[in-house]
């Protein structure tokens, strides 16, 4: 649809922010919210932008790698990092400014879509090609690699639970994998259902909501 929809909890009232009258055909795929309360978005077709809700503006920025931004996450310095799927690299943005800076991805990782913060401000992201999740220190720039006990899951959706955990959905099969960074051990957890393409995760609590687009649900799950 190439819109974003601004849901009104307390109403039900359903606004619409559509993209094509600023930005053309953007290809959607992730949002988030930044430290003033805006939603940034990516575009597959070689776009990222923002949307500030109360009045309706919206700005939309050019990548300097082309096609393939991704995931999208806000870091607790105000930076915002996006994956670009196509270009293996890692994105920077300054919200102010909007400038943006690529940090790429070590050669044996590929395909970066999943993006979280971890403790500290670390940077996590699932590389769909190689099955492995990789941890970006920003600090001190270093890149760690965690493998999954299987080469055919192709990780999507990332989130860290309360207990520091890491939660991986694979995008073609109904698993959930867990895994402990300290250890690296995994944990794997079917889902009763058969079209999952779990792209979103995201954890409150003890609970971990997936955004199952192949299926049309939303997806809560107790974790603790």
């Amino acid at each position: 649809l190439n819109t974003i929809h601004q849901l009104d909890m307390a109403t039900g009232d359903v606004r619409r922010h559509d993209l094509r009258s600023t930005a053309g055909f953007v290809q959607l795929m992730h949002a988030a919210l930044d430290r003033d309360g805006r939603i940034w978005f990516t575009g597959y077709r070689g776009l990222f932008g923002r949307l500030d809700p109360a009045s309706g503006d919206i700005r939309v920025f050019e990548t300097a790698n082309g096609r393939g931004p991704h995931g999208l996450v806000a870091g607790p310095d105000g930076r915002l990092w996006i994956t670009s799927v196509a270009s293996d690299t890692l994105i920077a943005v300054t919200p102010e400014t909007g400038r943006a800076e690529t940090r790429s991805l070590p050669r044996h990782l590929s395909a970066p879509k999943g993006i979280v913060v971890g403790a500290g401000g670390a940077i996590w992201n699932t590389c769909v090609r190689g099955g492995a999740v990789a941890r970006f220190d920003t600090r001190s720039r270093l890149w760690t690699t965690l493998r999954l006990a299987s080469e055919e899951i192709r990780p999507y959706g990332i989130a860290i639970d309360a207990a520091e955990r890491i939660w991986v959905a694979d995008e073609t099969h109904a698993v959930l994998t867990r895994i402990d960074p300290a250890t690296g051990a995994n944990a794997d957890f079917p889902l009763p259902m058969t079209r999952p393409t779990i792209r979103h995760l995201a954890t409150k609590g003890d609970e971990l909501w997936c955004a199952a687009s192949g299926g049309d649900k939303i997806v809560r799950i107790t974790v603790g």
